[in-house]
């Protein structure tokens, strides 16, 4: 089958014309903000003459960018927006959002929209919010097809997903180029083209709907969903960010890639997922912040806890995420979905060390108890326990074969634990 329908070039420019209009480059965006900030202070406000400037791009859990106005309701769904960061001359730092397409861009005081700005628009009324009087009833159209998050497993009729959220994707070198949709469906409008052989980044998905595997991407600063591939052709392609390794003769070159910004400080380890495409975060209030490490893009929020992350850990594929709390509560999550899998509980106090074994089967979690707990991961389900120390563990750790685990703590010792020789 082919890879997708050829567009002619005069269709590609009038789409191209529609994706502009609804995205806005982040330049635009804060010269807007620039100007407002101007307005405000009585004087001309540039990049130039700040003392110091920064943005950041990410995902926000309602439509309110983080910046909600008292005693108003947004609609609950993850928004992509900006986030400038403008620090004058005398040391104040003023704080803009902005959602992608510029048709909100507001100063943020304290939490809340600033008066004289473009605040962030209230929730639409639902069936819980009676529409004024007079008001005419919003027809609803349904999204084409069934789609659903999904996790497609080998005979499933799905093509098995090679890309991930965070990561770094490309359209293959074919000479023809992917289609970005406004919705997981074939029928759906298409908002840009990614020419073949041009990257973008994946920043959602997957979603199966009429026999595709869809993820949400962005290229430039146009973001919707693209298709995988179809039977056993795919159409894109995982791709690493080329970034050359840090060593002894390239570290006098380091320079700061990304800054991600959490709502509350982080608390314990940060973890990479082994293909390097995500990185984990924990955070004081519970909640695991999973980034896109390529573009420094938020994936997913992961809450549950109700504790302090204490620790973090992947499994050697990258397939499972274990969280582990200050209220000795462990959870197993699936980094791709951004769902939670299982909760291990028998801990008494803190949870301060993770680690799975080989073939990530297990997960041994060790606690301020002293004790050393084995996992089932594939079951969620304590399978041994160890009284291995006398004070709290402070680090837990695999042999690469998987045939000894060593336990430290505070108590002074280290051990080691395995099958006697046979």
């Amino acid at each position: 089958m082919s890879k997708r329908t050829f567009v002619g070039l005069l269709l590609a420019v009038l789409l191209l014309s529609v994706a502009v209009s609804q995205a806005q480059e982040p330049g635009v965006l804060i010269d807007r903000a620039l100007a407002d900030l101007s307005a405000r202070l009585g004087r001309t406000v540039g990049l130039s003459n700040l003392l110091e400037w920064r943005w950041n791009q990410q995902f926000y859990p309602d439509t309110s960018l983080g910046c909600p106005a008292e005693g108003q309701a947004y609609t609950q769904e993850r928004t992509l927006g900006f986030q400038f960061l403008f620090t004058t001359s005398d040391g104040v730092t003023y704080d803009y959002r902005a959602n992608v397409d510029g048709s909100v861009l507001f100063l943020c005081v304290e939490g809340r929209p600033a008066e004289g700005t473009g605040a962030p628009p209230a929730a639409a009324p639902t069936a819980t919010q009676p529409l004024p009087a007079g008001t005419a009833t919003p027809s609803l159209t349904a999204t084409p097809g069934t789609a659903a998050p999904c996790d497609p497993v080998p005979g499933s009729g799905y093509l098995p997903p090679r890309l991930a959220v965070g990561a770094a994707g490309r359209s293959i070198d074919d000479g023809v180029p992917s289609n970005v949709r406004s919705e997981p469906s074939r029928s759906a409008s298409v908002v840009v083209q990614i020419p073949a052989g041009e990257r973008f980044t994946v920043l959602e998905g997957p979603v199966c709907n009429e026999g595709l595997v869809w993820w949400r991407v962005m290229y430039g600063n146009f973001s919707g969903w693209t298709a995988e591939g179809e039977d056993d052709t795919y159409w894109v392609e995982p791709l690493p960010d080329g970034r050359a390794a840090i060593t002894l003769a390239t570290m006098d070159r380091l320079s700061q890639l990304a800054v991600l910004n959490h709502a509350a400080p982080l608390s314990g380890n940060v973890a990479f997922s082994p293909d390097g495409a995500l990185l984990a975060a924990g955070t004081e209030e519970g909640v695991v912040q999973l980034w896109g490490a390529a573009a420094g893009v938020q994936a997913f929020e992961l809450a549950g806890h109700e504790g302090a992350i204490t620790a973090l850990a992947f499994n050697a594929g990258g397939t499972v995420l274990a969280s582990a709390d200050a209220d000795g509560v462990v959870r197993l999550w699936n980094p791709a979905l951004g769902v939670e899998q299982f909760a291990l509980t028998g801990h008494e106090g803190a949870v301060t060390a993770l680690a799975f074994n080989l073939d990530g089967s297990l997960l041994a979690s060790g606690g301020e108890d002293g004790i050393v707990r084995l996992w089932n991961v594939a079951e969620g389900l304590a399978e041994s326990l160890i009284t291995a120390h006398t004070g709290p563990i402070v680090s837990l750790a695999f042999t690469a074969d998987g045939a000894i685990l060593a336990s430290s703590s505070e108590d002074g010792t280290a051990r080691l634990w395995g099958l006697p020789a046979e």
